[in-house]
């Protein structure tokens, strides 16, 4: 079977790798402290405060300015006290290739105006880099935009002091804390859009960035109607999972998977039992009984192990890994399979 020309199991396998991506994001915002705030897969139309020809019609529905524009129709930030929320959201925009949809992943901070929010979100993707495996390949380089006035400004030297002096600090605290960076002044892209800082994280030699971040304080002022600092970072997740599949794959994609069946339909509440049995001592694993007299070999193709209740009460047993095992107790099954995901964490 296929959907949409890809294979089941290669689909089945991408959204385990997905789910994967998506675990690590959480536990790193949980670990730094960032509120999750839902918003819609479909953008809302442009808010009673904004008006046509302003930078609102120029975001796509990808990438951090759109991002805030989004948390913003969904949520008016406090006028005081930092506010660090994050997102998961399905993004759906048509660009010159036609219409594309992707899951973004975002970041946005309100009312913080130092430097040393655009240093934690840099750690904060660095920590993620670690938990995806990836940190040996992640490149980090920043610039300095300046303020939208400087930035429509051509000639050169046209920073001012407190653009100069914010950017100075954040670079600063990278090299404080430990993490290199490389300056890129030709990565102007989000001129318009950000102010001061932007930084982007690439991954080996891809020559384009997965992360891009930085702060929106102008943006998001003129989207609000009111002065709101603000700062944030965008990653689409398909191409992450896409590029972690070619730079780093995990080595457990995802959990594995027992299937149970019985011999006998009158050993239906046992199955039940013995599935309860085993996920209360293989936490994290798929165990999947198989109320059905269908045969394994056509109803369990992605089971790492395939396990059959015989009429007698011992067990068949099957594994991906060593084909047919033999015949074990319940006892002793439990004690097997409780091995094998002990063997399974120490690799």
């Amino acid at each position: 079977m296929t959907l949409g020309g890809m294979p089941q199991d290669i689909v089945v396998e991408t959204d385990n790798l997905k789910h994967w991506v998506e675990a690590r994001l959480r536990g790193v915002m949980h670990r730094y402290g960032y509120q999750e705030i839902r918003l819609p897969a479909l953008e809302a139309s442009t808010p009673a405060h904004e008006s046509a020809g302003t930078a609102w019609d120029r975001l796509r529905p990808d990438g951090l300015p759109s991002g805030v524009r989004a948390v913003l129709a969904a949520h008016t930030p406090a006028r005081r006290g930092i506010e660090r929320i994050w997102f998961l959201r399905p993004v759906l925009w048509h660009g010159p290739q036609g219409p594309r949809q992707t899951v973004e992943f975002g970041v946005v901070v309100f009312n913080a105006p130092d430097p040393a929010i655009e240093a934690e979100l840099v750690l904060l993707i660095r920590e993620l880099w670690r938990a995806l495996g990836l940190a040996q390949k992640a490149e980090l380089t920043v610039n300095n935009l300046g303020s939208w006035r400087e930035q429509a400004q051509d000639a050169a030297g046209r920073l001012g002091l407190h653009s100069r002096r914010h950017f100075a600090e954040f670079t600063r605290m990278l090299d404080a804390l430990g993490q290199c960076w490389l300056l890129d002044a030709d990565d102007v892209a989000g001129r318009g859009y950000f102010n001061h800082t932007v930084f982007d994280w690439r991954l080996a030699s891809d020559a384009t960035g997965v992360c891009n971040g930085g702060r929106c304080d102008e943006l998001a002022s003129r989207l609000l109607g009111r002065p709101l600092h603000a700062a944030g970072l965008a990653i689409d997740v398909e191409r992450l999972t896409d590029l972690l599949c070619r730079y780093q794959p995990p080595a457990t994609q995802s959990p594995p998977c027992v299937v149970l069946r019985a011999e006998s339909r009158e050993q239906a509440t046992d199955l039940v039992l013995f599935g309860h049995t085993l996920r209360a001592r293989l936490q994290g694993w798929r165990i999947r009984t198989q109320l059905s007299s269908a045969a394994p070999e056509t109803a369990a193709e992605d089971a790492d192990w395939r396990l059959v209740l015989r009429r007698d009460g011992r067990w068949t047993v099957w594994s991906r890994a060593e084909g047919a095992v033999g015949e074990q107790s319940t006892d002793a099954l439990i004690d097997w399979l409780s091995g094998a995901q002990a063997a399974g964490r120490e690799r």
